[in-house]
């Protein structure tokens, strides 16, 4: 995506950074992106396509709900709730993608504006990204009545089941001793 050799990478780094290229040298694998047409070309590519994904998803959402609504006088009012409560959960879901794009927004607005603290910034959106699966995990777990009683299944009103086990043995059969 760089578009540029090791060597160009490495002479950029000794220009900006002479302390530590030397370090960067002796690496088999390492990337320095140098802004050029290759990574605008992609930042943009990547922009036009969360801002079209955001679009068509609200789009479809409101459709959904839309036909919802239309045809709630057809279907029961369980199924309907059902309906609407798995709804609620997809808009939920669609609420954490921006942790997502977030992170990536910080590391283009990092290369962008280079600064001391870029590398920490880079490394810190990124961590934060990695949680949209764990909050989106939590989303659905939250808002599908199902998956709460799958997984809290110790607050189940369990009930108490007596269980009678007694020794039958045939009549003719002596205990041994």
């Amino acid at each position: 995506m760089s578009d540029v050799s090791k060597e160009k990478q490495i002479a950029e780094l000794e220009k900006l950074y002479p302390e530590v290229a030397p370090k960067f040298r002796a690496l088999r694998e390492f990337q320095y992106y140098i802004l050029n047409n290759w990574l605008i070309t992609f930042f943009v590519l990547t922009t036009i396509g969360t801002a079209k994904a955001t679009v068509i998803v609200s789009i479809l959402v409101l459709r959904m709900y839309k036909t919802l609504n239309d045809n709630a006088s057809q279907i029961s009012s369980k199924t309907l709730a059902k309906h609407k409560t798995a709804l609620k959960s997809l808009i939920m879901q669609f609420m954490t993608t921006p942790i997502s794009f977030f992170p990536a927004f910080v590391v283009l607005l990092s290369v962008l504006i280079p600064t001391e603290y870029s590398q920490k910034i880079s490394l810190w959106s990124l961590m934060v990204g990695t949680t949209h699966s764990i909050l989106n995990s939590i989303v659905v777990i939250i808002t599908y009545a199902e998956f709460r009683k799958a997984l809290f299944f110790w607050r189940r009103n369990a009930k108490k089941v007596s269980i009678l086990v007694s020794s039958v043995r045939p009549s003719g059969v002596q205990r041994r001793s």
